[in-house]
């Protein structure tokens, strides 16, 4: 589980041994099956909500290196050209902690930048975000992605896309299982997962 995607050392551990990876962004091969969430379909759900709402120079905070954040990043290229936005793509390196996404914010700060929302890789990027535009008194719609828990603090109301972990769960439990009773069998599957958007005030 996880977003780590070294495939010489999974390979080298692993053989021929059925396995199942969940959340990883990496491609299906032989006896593996592989669970993540459509990241291009919960881009497009941000963007969609984030034009809907009248912004148009959306910026997005990156999840630095990994393969998650390169699908996600790319996710948010595809969103903003399928709005004729591409002229307003931004991207700032960041990372997936709340001290990356607060970095970032003065990063932009700085530069005399001001977009119209932030487009964050994860929630805790988000907090941090969100974090760095009170201290500056600036007022930007945020986004994050994976609905963790916190999200929906009143406090903290963050807008962000469902991941819809428990899916996920099940969905793998059920793929480690078929991979299980056929271990010597030919078995490759991705499945995808639908996320859902889940406004809250920090975009209104």
């Amino acid at each position: 589980m996880g977003s780590a995607d070294d495939a010489v050392s999974f390979e080298s551990v692993l053989g021929e041994t059925p396995a199942v990876f969940v959340g990883s962004g990496r491609e299906s091969q032989a006896n593996t099956a592989v669970v993540s969430v459509d990241d291009a379909q919960g881009f497009d759900l941000v963007i969609d909500h984030l034009v809907g709402r009248g912004h148009v120079q959306i910026t997005h905070i990156s999840g630095g290196a990994g393969p998650v954040a390169a699908l996600r990043e790319s996710a948010y290229h595809r969103a903003m050209q399928r709005h004729s936005l591409s002229q307003h793509v931004q991207v700032v390196e960041a990372g997936p902690s709340l001290q990356s996404g607060y970095e970032s914010v003065r990063q932009i700060l700085a530069s005399g930048a001001r977009p119209d929302a932030l487009a964050c890789f994860n929630d805790l990027c988000a907090f941090g975000v969100i974090q760095a535009l009170d201290e500056a008194g600036v007022d930007t719609a945020v986004t994050g992605y994976d609905n963790i828990s916190l999200s929906s603090l009143k406090r903290i109301s963050l807008t962000s896309v469902d991941s819809d972990f428990q899916d996920m769960g099940r969905s793998s439990a059920r793929l480690l299982l078929q991979l299980m009773r056929n271990p010597h069998g030919k078995f490759s599957r991705q499945l995808m997962i639908s996320p859902r958007l889940i406004v809250r005030s920090s975009s209104q």
